[in-house]
């Protein structure tokens, strides 16, 4: 299984030193003020996503352009050959539109992953599965509940079995379904929890690694002293690149070894 970390400007110094996989968004690299457009460099292996869907779910005053998205991606990977993968721009709840999208991007030469969203209507994900080998899961995140997230990643492996599964956003919360269906490739924005919500991430037998709530007295030293910040940051993403090993050396996509 492939972890692809979700890119922070901020701590991009941890992401390069630890040598590990990035995910950058589009739509916060052009739309969001501050941030830089250019790609990060020192990385051998970067997935793009286009952000259209966060950007939908938030206030919802702002687009991302299909035709620009397009042009973007056509330069890119002209120069850029550590771009290993990118998502088609998926329109929340509008499976129709979604594939409108993927049929455009294609038609302008460019390959990207195809979206389908839990929820969205399953002809959507027919069309995918007999037409695409790598296929992008969205929508399971905002599910409420583990056993949610693990009965729809079991549902799609059996309906719909060998494929390439990218599951977007879902991070820790899919850890014990992926302890029987190894899924392709994932992205995680937890690696930074410690820095946003004064929370660590620690070994467990039963998910592997879980994430934790610091005690009052190292959420208060989190705050205060930025060495110790970053210590935390770097160890959150060794372990996270030690699950991507444990999980990557189970050989079949369906495996109970984990639980």
């Amino acid at each position: 299984m492939k972890i692809y970390f979700v890119h922070s400007l901020h701590y991009e110094d941890i992401l390069r030193t630890e040598n590990v996989k990035i995910i950058i968004s589009y739509a916060r690299r052009h739309i969001r003020e501050g941030l830089n457009p250019d790609i990060p460099e020192g990385f051998s292996e970067i997935m793009v996503d286009s952000g259209g869907f966060q950007l939908q779910k938030g206030t919802g005053d702002r687009s991302v352009y299909l035709k620009a998205y397009s042009l973007w991606m056509e330069l890119l990977l002209r120069q850029h050959p550590e771009i290993v993968a990118y998502m088609n721009l998926d329109i929340w709840r509008n499976g129709e539109e979604t594939l409108s999208n993927q049929l455009y991007l294609e038609s302008e030469g460019l390959n990207p992953i195809p979206i389908w969203h839990a929820g969205t209507d399953i002809h959507f994900l027919d069309y995918y599965y007999n037409n695409y080998e790598y296929i992008a899961i969205g929508g399971i995140a905002s599910l409420h509940g583990r056993d949610k997230i693990q009965k729809i990643v079991e549902w799609l492996y059996q309906t719909f079995p060998g494929r390439k599964y990218h599951f977007l956003g879902i991070g820790l919360s899919g850890i014990r379904a992926f302890g029987h269906f190894k899924p392709y490739s994932v992205d995680f924005s937890t690696w930074n929890v410690p820095a946003r919500y004064g929370h660590d991430i620690v070994d467990d037998r039963k998910q592997i690694i879980k994430e934790v709530r610091l005690s009052a007295e190292l959420r208060q030293q989190l705050r205060d002293d930025k060495t110790f910040e970053k210590g935390l940051l770097v160890e959150t993403v060794k372990k996270i690149k030690e699950l991507e090993s444990k999980i990557e050396s189970l050989n079949e996509p369906y495996q109970g070894a984990l639980l």
